[in-house]
């Protein structure tokens, strides 16, 4: 997915993966939509570097804007989804948390804790998502449903031809399919891995 982060319509929309510069261009769409009411940001991003995330949700926060997560909001993404005043996703939305990665893994296992602290006391980062992103190594995947449950998404809405047509959470195989629609090189049993937060839910 080509990263952008462009204006359309009443919205910022950030797509791919998210470049260092992405408080500085969400300032510069911000700044620039002279008489737009602009209100909402989406993403749908696989995520980036975790601290490039970090005035970027600063600027969502003071602001108050809503964000929308569209297909998938993976890795740092999900801080920037936190970050919303008021928190949207789609039924089929698949969301991705993870252990950062820095480039020196000497840092992994103290640095982790300390790096994240400040995400957990400044935006109301849920306790279980931070235990995840500290002590494991391993992606995990949630549904919408799964983070409304968390107290993270505050609205969930239907596409016009949405995926599944159903109302209320994803079963686990609905979920594994939607996995396979957006990381098809995944194998079979890293798909299981990865839903077991879910599943066990």
């Amino acid at each position: 997915m080509v990263s952008q982060t462009k204006l359309e319509g009443t919205r910022i929309v950030v797509k791919g993966k998210i470049q260092p510069s992405i408080a500085d261009d969400i300032l510069e769409l911000l700044d620039s939509a002279v008489g737009t009411n602009i209100q909402v940001i989406e993403i749908d991003s696989t995520g980036g570097r975790l601290d490039s995330v970090d005035h970027a949700m600063k600027l969502i926060r003071d602001r108050q804007l809503t964000v929308m997560a569209n297909n998938v909001c993976a890795s740092a993404c999900t801080n920037l989804f936190i970050a919303g005043s008021h928190r949207v996703a789609y039924e089929d939305t698949i969301f991705m948390v993870h252990r950062p990665r820095f480039e020196d893994e000497q840092f992994n296992d103290g640095f982790t804790r300390v790096f994240l602290e400040p995400f957990l006391e400044k935006y109301d980062y849920p306790t279980e998502l931070f235990n995840r992103s500290v002590n494991c190594r391993n992606d995990f995947y949630y549904s919408a449903h799964d983070f409304m449950k968390m107290g993270i998404v505050d609205e969930i809405v239907s596409r016009p031809s949405p995926v599944f047509s159903g109302k209320g959470p994803l079963s686990c195989p609905q979920l594994k399919m939607l996995i396979r629609r957006q990381y098809p090189s995944l194998s079979e049993s890293d798909i299981d891995l990865k839903i077991e937060s879910h599943c066990s839910l």
